[in-house]
């Protein structure tokens, strides 16, 4: 080879390795696929701001309100509520769909099908007492509380047999919360259950319906072995909140 040639051969090898840093710097395309077709819009880039709340659509609002209730905006999740209890003839139906279609939040799900208080919601939440996990147990519970309707009060009941102690204690704090005396005798049965949690969730709730006094507390803090329940009975007794 000449040294003319060389020098040609080394110029074309750095002119060939200047395009090649060029190209790997400049992003990269994948080919036609790319490109935008006629009548394609280009894609905005995603916003950097805080997401805007949800705007419920003018064809569907009861169903777009029970999808707020997922929003992590407080504003937007009360205005979602309030606008289902303004509407509980449409809202009842539609809650009950969510609840089985696994749309919206459990807890406000529950909760507002409690507050509605329609008979038909009844089944509906004490499967979820038994069937679900701890704190949509508890949401259960209350829901069932808070229902108006008489078979609430008895479904809360029947479940206090349940054989697992988790629903067994979910339904007796419902019970307490509810406020009828009428369960008292039912719960009195299971302030010694061998279960921890069923006998704090009891006397808890049996407290809290005025079915227990200082005396009967006392005999139950000489007898009592856990400390949980111990120091549940001490609060009582000492006047403090549970």
């Amino acid at each position: 080879m000449t040294r003319g040639a060389g020098q040609r051969s080394r110029r074309t090898g750095l002119l060939f390795a200047l395009v090649l840093a060029a190209c790997q710097s400049s992003p990269k395309s994948s080919g036609n696929n790319d490109r935008i077709k006629p009548g394609e819009s280009v894609e905005s880039p995603p916003p950097t701001g805080p997401p805007a709340d949800p705007v419920m659509p003018a064809d569907d609002p009861i169903h777009d309100a029970i999808l707020n209730t997922m929003s992590d905006s407080q504003p937007t999740v009360q205005r979602a509520v309030d606008y289902l209890l303004e509407h509980p003839e449409q809202s009842q139906p539609a809650l009950m769909r969510a609840w089985r279609a696994h749309e919206g939040r459990p807890g406000w799900v529950l909760y507002l099908l409690g507050q509605i208080g329609d008979p038909e919601s009844v089944p509906l939440l004490q499967d979820a007492l038994i069937a679900s996990i701890y704190t949509v147990r508890f949401e259960a519970a209350m829901a069932l509380a808070a229902h108006p309707d008489p078979s609430a009060y008895a479904a809360l009941l029947a479940t206090l047999a349940h054989d697992d102690p988790a629903v067994k204690s979910a339904a007796a704090m419902g019970l307490g919360r509810r406020g009828d005396v009428r369960a008292c005798p039912s719960l009195d049965q299971l302030k010694d259950d061998p279960e921890m949690q069923v006998r704090h969730a009891v006397i808890e709730s049996l407290s809290e319906l005025g079915c227990l006094d200082d005396e009967q507390l006392a005999k139950l803090r000489h007898t009592e072995q856990d400390p949980l329940v111990r120091e549940l009975i001490d609060r009582l007794l000492a006047g403090e909140p549970r």
